[in-house]
């Protein structure tokens, strides 16, 4: 009877490797422990640190890094020139968009 042998060692594609060093219930308890605090940390954090509503719709309205007289005005998007579906750019005219500004009514470019 003729065996042929491999080259010597096995990658491990699925099955147990008999060689595997085993892991004690001491060392899986301690990690998972480890894993428990760290996620209980993680989500305390978040609820701590998630800004707060009010918090940020005052920071919205302080614009406090502004130069003196510089205004904000608000509006909305009337239309936008489309660019060509090729990949190339249209030139300069191309994704510019016109908008009514709340304030005053006029269409800018």
């Amino acid at each position: 009877m003729i065996r042929r042998v491999g080259h010597g060692h096995g990658h491990g594609h699925g099955e147990l490797d008999d060689d595997a060093t085993p892991v004690g219930r001491t060392a899986r308890v301690v990690l998972l422990v480890f894993l428990a605090i760290a996620a209980f940390a993680t989500a305390v954090g978040v609820g701590t640190l998630w800004p707060d509503r009010s918090a940020v719709e005052a920071l919205q309205d302080d614009v406090s890094l502004s130069a003196p007289g510089v205004t904000y005005p608000s509006g909305s998007v009337v239309a936008i020139k489309a660019c060509p579906a090729t990949g190339s750019p249209g030139g300069a005219t191309c994704g510019l968009l016109s908008a009514r500004l709340t304030d005053g009514g006029d269409v800018v470019t």
